[in-house]
Order: C-alpha cells, then sequence, then structure tokens
C-alpha cells in the first residue's frame, strides 16, 4: 500500500531501512557464534593452547566495518530526518485550519470557511497548516496512516503542517493520556479530491457547526 503523506513514505523507508541493516548484522553475528561453537566446542580437549593475544588484521577489520555501517546509518537517518522537517515546513498556499482541543473532542475551524467536529475535511495534494491549541490538558494529535504526532498544549499555540496525496478517510487519536475518556477521544481525517472539498465547502456554508459526511 503507497503510504498517503511524503513524511509517511520517508518514515517507512527509514524504518525498513534500518530494520534490514540491523537484522543482517545480528544474522552475521549469530552465524559466526554458532560456527565457533560448533568448531571448538571439543577444544578443552586437546590441552592447553597459546592465547591469541590480538590480531591487527582482523581488529583493524571489524573496526573500521562497524563504525562504516553505523556512520551511515546515522547518515542515512539524519537526511531522512531533515526531508521529514523539510515536509512539516512546506508553506505553499497552506489551507488553514484552527484547532482546537478539550476533553474529549476535537474542533476544526478553517479559516474563512465551515467548523466541524471530530472531523477534518481537507483537499489532497495541498499543504494544510493546522495551528492547535488545548482548553485544558495536554492532548496528542495523531494520525497513525499519516505517521504523524504533534502534541497539542494548554496556553500554547503549535503549529503543523502536512500534505496527504492519497484521498480517503483517516483515523485521527489523541495519543497523549487526558482523563476519563481519553481512548473516546476519536475523530477523522477526510481525504478529498479539490473538486471534492470545493463542493463539501459550498454545503457545508448554510449548515450548522457539527461532524457531517
Amino acid at each position: 500500500m503507497t503510504p498517503p503523506t511524503p513524511t509517511a513514505a520517508r518514515f517507512e523507508l527509514l524504518f525498513w531501512s534500518l530494520t534490514a541493516i540491523c537484522s543482517f548484522v545480528t544474522l552475521v553475528v549469530l552465524i559466526a557464534m554458532v560456527g565457533l561453537v560448533l568448531r571448538f566446542h571439543h577444544a578443552r580437549d586437546r590441552g592447553d593452547a597459546e592465547p591469541i593475544r590480538h590480531h591487527n588484521r582482523y581488529e583493524v577489520a571489524w573496526t573500521v566495518v562497524t563504525f562504516a555501517v553505523f556512520a551511515g546509518m546515522f547518515v542515512f537517518g539524519a537526511l531522512a530526518f531533515r526531508e521529514l522537517d523539510a515536509d512539516t515546513r512546506e508553506t505553499e498556499s497552506p489551507l488553514e485550519v484552527s484547532v482546537t482541543a478539550k476533553r474529549w473532542m476535537w474542533k476544526f475551524d478553517h479559516a474563512d470557511g465551515p467548523r466541524e467536529i471530530d472531523a477534518l475535511h481537507v483537499p489532497a495534494g495541498r499543504p494544510i497548516r493546522l495551528s492547535m491549541i488545548s482548553e485544558d490538558v495536554i492532548h496528542s494529535f495523531f494520525v497513525p496512516k499519516f505517521r504523524l504526532k504533534h502534541d497539542v498544549l494548554p496556553g500554547r499555540a503549535s503549529t503543523l503542517v502536512f500534505r496527504v496525496d492519497t484521498p480517503g478517510n483517516y483515523q485521527l487519536l489523541c495519543a497523549e493520556y487526558c482523563g476519563l475518556d481519553h481512548s473516546r477521544m476519536r475523530g477523522r481525517v477526510v481525504v478529498m479530491t479539490p473538486d471534492d472539498y470545493t463542493a463539501w465547502r459550498s454545503r457545508r456554508s448554510s449548515q450548522p457547526e457539527g461532524d457531517t459526511p
């Protein structure tokens, strides 16, 4: 399944690449351990052997290889996170939405547009800038499919920018424990084609505030 956002795609690439590297290193170490055990498990019956104090070639080799592997992982991760940071700062004609979190609901106020509760309708392919604040305790805006999680704090405004390329309905959760009904603080992000979004805004302009299809 194609990730719906550029951020999710980069997280997927980073996660699976690091998983593959770590799995390969683990496999090499396990094979070496098993091989050495099978080869030398009778060594105690051969009398005392001369201890090997060092082997410059092997020591340099495993030091250089280990450093190269982990340095490569660091550089790869740093570049990926720099791109992720660039994604969250994308500002080309963003759709402005004010978000207010409170126990136990999400309120969305589109600039010069409709208001929603527990549902956020946005157009695909356009940057979305959320200006978020909490009315009571700390909440966390979390859309698992987007690989996005952003804390929403009382008394302190924060901003989150993202873009979704694939239309669909995506689950929205609060990922910070906020009280008795924390598990019920759910919503959805509805990503629509630009034409469908324009039509939806036209229909909503004459309807009362609330969660609508």
